[in-house]
């Protein structure tokens, strides 16, 4: 399957995990997802009927930090692992990133985090 690796700047020692962590790149078709590009993909009836019911649950709120939202997120990514570069997946990534992010506002209540271009479109 496919899998982000996280990319931590030089100098920055890691204390904590953050949403800034979250390098949008896969490793294995070494998607760059700041590049806003997406391709057309047919999916099939498994991939669409899970797409579905994320966005039927989750959609595109933001912020979102409702843990039911996060496994939807989750597992709906799981299912749409072999569609990278899709807008459906591209869609659940971000949400996935949302999520991580409003789980540590949360925490932290950095609210500089929650202002960050890398977050926001």
């Amino acid at each position: 399957g496919h899998w982000y690796e996280n990319i931590h700047h030089e100098g920055r020692k890691k204390k904590l995990f953050t949403a800034l962590d979250v390098v949008c790149e896969c490793r294995v078709c070494e998607n760059n997802w700041s590049n806003q590009t997406t391709r057309s993909a047919k999916l099939e009836p498994e991939q669409l009927k899970s797409f579905r019911k994320w966005r039927a649950t989750v959609g595109t709120v933001y912020p979102n930090s409702d843990k039911v939202h996060f496994k939807e997120t989750c597992h709906a990514l799981r299912v749409l692992q072999d569609l990278p570069n899709t807008e459906e997946h591209h869609q659940l990534f971000r949400q996935f990133r949302n999520s991580l992010n409003a789980f540590q506002y949360s925490v932290t209540e950095n609210s500089i985090i929650m202002n960050s271009d890398f977050i926001h479109e």
